[in-house]
């Protein structure tokens, strides 16, 4: 809160006050009030200006309509004597003292309150820049990387004093936006922690999930770099895709990183270990995975916070959610003995007999729509099967999981490659006695949709695979439609482009 206190005859009270509507912002923040004082018509003028508590964020234009107001009001009158006393860290007071045609400023006060954060209306537009020293937080004095009250009461003193060490404007607002919502720490998918004392700015992210999430979040613009797997998304992530590479994602080069000087790098818990020595503390690791259905709302959310997305993130996470319950609220009913038993094959364009074991993203897909993965007591991890074990256990449905290289996903119109390794499936002669391979319920899916933000498409294709009947109401392709629009905010109709699962299922 800002207040301006004066005392003025009467006559000129108008004229002041005419003054006032007309140098100071708009928005309703002022407020004027006159009262009589004494016999003589000597009157008080009290001018507050409020942060409001549910929007601290209040229009930058405030401070410098509020220097220029200060200095306005310095040159309207002959300022006598002018002294700053700070009393303690949550009050500082400004008293001017002065006589001009009988107007005398008498008290200039600057409150911190709780929850309204931020003084003088020093608000920060979102996405604010600032000229500060690469590497340091503008406004900390003590090194720590936060600005306390104490430290940010300062700033602002300084710079309306005119002294020549302040602070530059937009340096004073990013303190100002700094000290309201900064240090900012989430816990990683491996346990460690990671802080924030200043907005993330430039973000290298070095696989899909990671830059699907950023674009859900709306933060693309803020990447700097890429893995060589990101580039070449051209269709479904068409700014990231042009940023410099800095290597795959297995194998980033720490010395390109560090060249484009990010605030952070992106990537999942057990890739690229030991990356955090080679960049470390110049550049902090942040791993979150955005595979694990169980941790899929987790991750989004720690990002959400980590980049001031808090609203993105919430908002994905109720829509997630919201299929997400359609299908546990269903599959929770079915008894064991009505669900079919999986046989999960893991990039057979790669690999034969790969599969999802124990506490698997695929284990836990495959258990979310209802099926029951007939390798989920094996050892954890992806192993590979012996084809006669799989014959043995004689699994009612199968789903290939194939890469974007096969071709399939978004940047491929053409099913040939998918029907290509079904067909090679199918004519297994160790598994043409197989009941999914003699009802015809061998399925194959992109790696596009699978894993990653828009798993609960993938999950819809399962869940219809292993349930028709319960689940024919559920279209996957409308959900997924639904997320490009909504979340990626690109121009992909589904129906159209794109090759995501095949047999294609009829609508």
């Amino acid at each position: 809160m800002v207040k301006f206190g004066f005392r003025l005859k009467r006559r000129g009270a108008a004229a002041l006050d005419q003054w006032f509507s007309e140098s100071l912002p708009d928005g309703g923040l002022w407020q004027r009030r006159f009262t009589t004082e004494d016999a003589e018509g000597t009157e008080s003028c009290c001018l507050s200006l409020w942060a409001l508590s549910k929007n601290p964020v209040i229009s930058a234009d405030l401070l410098d309509s509020c220097h220029s107001f200060i200095r306005a009001i310095r040159d309207k009158i002959s300022t006598k004597r002018s002294r700053i006393v700070t009393n303690d860290a949550n009050c500082t007071n400004v008293r001017t003292r002065a006589h001009h045609h009988k107007i005398r400023v008498f008290s200039l006060e600057f409150s911190i309150v709780p929850y309204i954060m931020l003084l003088l209306a020093i608000a920060i537009a979102t996405g604010c820049t600032y000229a500060a020293a690469e590497g340091t937080v503008p406004g900390d004095l003590d090194g720590d990387r936060i600005v306390s009250e104490t430290e940010l009461c300062s700033a602002i003193l300084t710079y309306l004093d005119g002294s020549s060490e302040h602070l530059l404007p937009a340096e004073l607002r990013a303190a100002s936006r700094i000290h309201a919502y900064y240090p900012r720490t989430i816990i990683c998918a491996d346990g460690r922690d990671v802080t924030a004392y200043k907005p993330i700015e430039r973000i290298i992210a070095l696989s899909d999930p990671q830059a699907d999430a950023i674009r859900v979040l709306g933060a693309e613009d803020r990447v700097t770099g890429v893995s060589s797997g990101i580039a070449a998304e051209t269709m479904l992530l068409p700014v990231m895709c042009t940023k410099p590479v800095v290597g795959t994602s297995a194998k980033p080069d720490p010395e390109a990183i560090l060249a484009l000087k990010p605030d952070i790098v992106i990537t999942y818990r057990t890739w690229n270990i030991g990356l955090e020595e080679k960049i470390e503390p110049d550049v902090r690791v942040v791993r979150l995975d955005f595979t694990d259905p169980d941790n899929l709302t987790d991750d989004m959310r720690k990002l959400g916070y980590l980049l001031e997305e808090e609203a993105r993130a919430v908002e994905f996470i109720e829509w997630h959610n919201g299929y997400m319950r359609v299908i546990k609220n269903r599959t929770e009913l079915i008894p064991n003995t009505d669900k079919p038993r999986v046989y999960l094959e893991l990039y057979p364009n790669i690999w034969r007999y790969k599969t999802f074991s124990k506490d698997s993203t695929g284990d836990r897909q495959c258990t979310l729509a209802g099926g029951i993965n007939i390798a989920r007591d094996l050892f954890e991890g992806s192993p590979t099967l012996d084809p006669e074990w799989v014959l043995e256990q004689n699994p009612d449905v199968i789903i290939q999981v194939v890469t974007s290289k096969l071709p399939s996903g978004y940047d491929c119109d053409d099913p040939a490659g998918m029907k290509r390794i079904r067909g090679d499936l199918t004519s297994r002669p160790e598994l043409a006695d197989v009941s999914a391979v003699e009802n015809e319920r061998v399925y194959v899916v992109a790696s596009d949709i699978r894993c990653g933000v828009q798993q609960v498409v993938s999950l819809s294709y399962f869940a219809k695979w292993f349930h028709p009947d319960i689940f024919e109401d559920m279209d996957p392709q409308m959900i997924q439609q639904e997320y490009l629009e909504r979340f990626q905010r690109i121009d992909f109709n589904v129906s159209e482009h794109g090759v995501f699962v095949y047999p294609e299922m009829k609508r």
